[in-house]
């Protein structure tokens, strides 16, 4: 899959400075919104939600997640695809067109390439992700910052969640049930692991997971709504969500495949 590198020297300048008000360890959890196990109909763009829990810390330490929709139905025709991906999920305000927070969870919202309309051919999917961010290690007086690490992916079988598709319109459409918890889908915990207070992945290190307090209002849902259809700034997006777009002020907070350092 593609990547998208977003820029990196404003992650160096924020992590070798002391991260303020975070606490550690400090769990983000990764829920996903949409799709879910249910028979959707064959929608050009096919959207996918995550919700990523602790908004200040997801903020802070930046992100980036991968995705695609694997086809599991298997054939040798070639003129479909075996897979389905739009761009990456990050933190760039020039490359992410929604940007919003509800209470403490980020809403991260993308959708199949569509510009040649594609769709999902018809049949049985599985949601493959990674969840790409900024950490750093010490050597003596140096600071590494890692501004592509991988801290938590779909990578079992059981861990994926699996949605079907159909042609015939008998599936959903960009449906989001009120009242019902998103997929619990990963989580990392960042501990302080050098001397500049900047995060460090404790591998081992697990909260209980707790996907039903990423769950969103009808309004919320009505924006997510809107977004798919083509208008971003709605006014029921401005009332019931806000915008990080502050983030961008002082640049992205994670980059991909770099290495920073500081002495």
């Amino acid at each position: 899959m593609a990547r998208l590198l977003p820029t990196i020297a404003a992650a160096c300048l924020a992590l070798i400075t002391p991260v303020l008000g975070i606490s550690y360890p400090t769990t983000i959890e990764v829920d996903l919104i949409f799709p879910r196990n249910e028979t959707y109909d064959n929608m050009t763009g096919f959207p996918i939600v995550f919700a990523l829990q602790n908004a200040d810390a997801a903020g802070t330490f930046g992100w980036n997640i991968d995705w695609e929709f694997v086809w599991l139905d298997g054939d040798e025709d070639e003129k479909f695809l075996d897979s389905y991906s739009g761009p990456w999920i990050t933190d760039s305000t020039t490359l992410n067109d929604f940007r919003y927070i509800g209470d403490d969870a980020m809403l991260l919202a993308g959708r199949v390439y569509h510009e040649n309309g594609y769709y999902l051919r018809p049949g049985t999917y599985a949601v493959y992700w990674t969840y790409d961010t900024a950490i750093c290690y010490g050597s003596g007086r140096t600071t590494y910052i890692d501004g592509g690490y991988t801290v938590a992916t779909a990578s079992l079988a059981s861990e994926r969640l699996i949605f079907t598709v159909v042609a015939d319109g008998s599936g959903l459409g960009f449906e989001i049930p009120v009242g019902e918890c998103p997929a619990y889908a990963g989580q990392w915990t960042a501990k302080s692991g050098t001397a500049t207070d900047c995060p460090n992945n404790a591998a081992n290190s697990t909260a209980e997971p707790d996907p039903c307090a990423a769950q969103i209002s009808q309004d919320q849902i009505s924006c997510l709504q809107d977004w798919f259809g083509g208008s971003n700034e709605s006014e029921v997006c401005t009332s019931s969500l806000e915008r990080w777009d502050v983030l961008g002020e002082s640049g992205e907070a994670s980059g991909v495949g770099y290495l920073c350092s500081h002495t």
